[in-house]
C-alpha cells in the first residue's frame, strides 16, 4: 500500500487552493405500481427553473421540486399523470421538468405517496440547514435536493441527494427522512474532507500561488478523502469556476484560468523537487 506524504487533487477551484469540501450522500427508492387505464388525451405540464450543481441549491431553482410541490393540486383537479421528464443525474438540479399524460396512468395512491415524501423532504431541507453552520462553506449548512424522478415501466425511481459538513455523519443526518419513509435507503456516500492550513507542504503551496488570498472551500464532494485515507496531506487545486458554472448551460473553463493553473503546477514542482 502506498502512503504518500502529500497530494494535490485537480478539480475546478477558481485557481485557488481548496482545503475543505462537503461530503455527499444519495438516498434512493423504487416505488412499484400497477398501471391504471389509459389516458384519453395526451398532455404536458411544464415547470421552468434554473439548472445547477446540487451542492449549491441556492444558486439554482429546482424544477423537479416545483413539479412535486404542485402535484397535490394536480391530483385535486384529477389531472391524469403517467410519466415524468427532466431528471438529468444524481448531482444535477433539473432546470426543466414536466408531468406527462400518456397511456398507462400512474395510480393516484402512488402519486399521493410522492406528495407525502416531498412534504417530508421539504421539512428535512429546513431541518438540516439549521442544525450546524460553518461559514467557510457556501451554503453554510447541510443541504439536500431531489434530483431524480423517473418512470421505468411499472416502477418509479427516486433519488434524493444531500451535502454534509465534515463534522456530520450521513447515516444520522438522513435518519429524519428515512424513518418517515422506510422505502428510502442510503445508496452511497462520500466523506467530507478538511485539512489544516499549516505545515511544510502548505508553505510550498503558498509560495507557488499567485493569489494574495489563495484559500477556498467547496460545497461539492470529490476524491480528496481517498488520499486522506492514505495518510496524505491533501488539497484541491484546478482551473475553472468552483461555483455557479458546473452543470449549468455553457459550462466552460477560460484559457487564462488554465494558464494560471499551469504556472501554479510548474512553480510547485520546482519548489518541491
Amino acid at each position: 500500500m502506498i502512503h504518500p506524504s502529500y497530494a494535490l487533487f485537480g478539480e475546478p477551484s477558481d485557481g485557488k487552493i481548496c482545503f475543505a469540501n462537503k461530503g455527499l450522500y444519495i438516498l434512493e427508492a423504487q416505488l412499484d405500481f400497477s398501471p391504471e387505464e389509459a389516458s384519453k388525451t395526451e398532455s404536458e405540464i411544464h415547470y421552468e427553473g434554473v439548472s445547477g450543481h446540487s451542492s449549491s441549491p441556492h444558486r439554482a431553482q429546482n424544477a423537479l421540486e416545483m413539479a412535486l410541490d404542485d402535484l397535490e393540486y394536480q391530483l385535486e383537479k384529477q389531472t391524469p399523470i403517467s410519466n415524468f421528464e427532466g431528471s438529468v443525474a444524481s448531482n444535477v438540479i433539473p432546470g426543466h421538468f414536466s408531468l406527462l399524460s400518456k397511456p398507462d396512468l400512474i395510480p393516484t395512491d402512488t402519486l399521493k405517496a410522492l406528495v407525502k415524501m416531498r412534504k417530508s423532504h421539504r421539512s428535512f431541507q429546513k431541518e438540516i440547514a439549521s442544525l450546524l453552520q460553518n461559514p467557510i462553506f457556501e451554503p453554510a449548512g447541510a443541504s439536500s435536493a431531489w434530483t431524480i424522478l423517473k418512470r421505468h415501466e411499472n416502477q418509479i425511481q427516486i433519488e434524493i441527494e444531500g451535502r454534509f459538513l465534515p463534522q456530520q455523519d450521513p447515516e444520522s443526518l438522513s435518519l429524519f427522512l428515512r424513518e418517515r419513509h422506510p422505502e428510502l435507503r442510503l445508496k452511497r456516500s462520500s466523506p467530507a474532507c478538511e485539512e489544516s492550513r499549516e505545515g511544510e507542504f502548505v508553505e510550498k503551496l503558498l509560495k507557488a500561488s499567485e493569489d494574495k488570498n489563495p484559500w477556498i472551500t467547496k460545497s461539492g464532494s470529490n476524491e480528496a478523502y481517498f488520499y486522506q485515507k492514505l495518510e496524505a496531506k491533501v488539497f484541491v487545486h484546478g482551473p475553472g469556476e468552483s461555483y455557479g458554472n458546473i452543470h449549468k448551460p455553457n459550462e466552460k473553463i477560460h484559457r487564462k484560468s488554465i494558464e494560471k493553473a499551469f504556472r501554479f503546477y510548474q512553480n510547485l514542482i520546482k519548489i518541491t523537487c
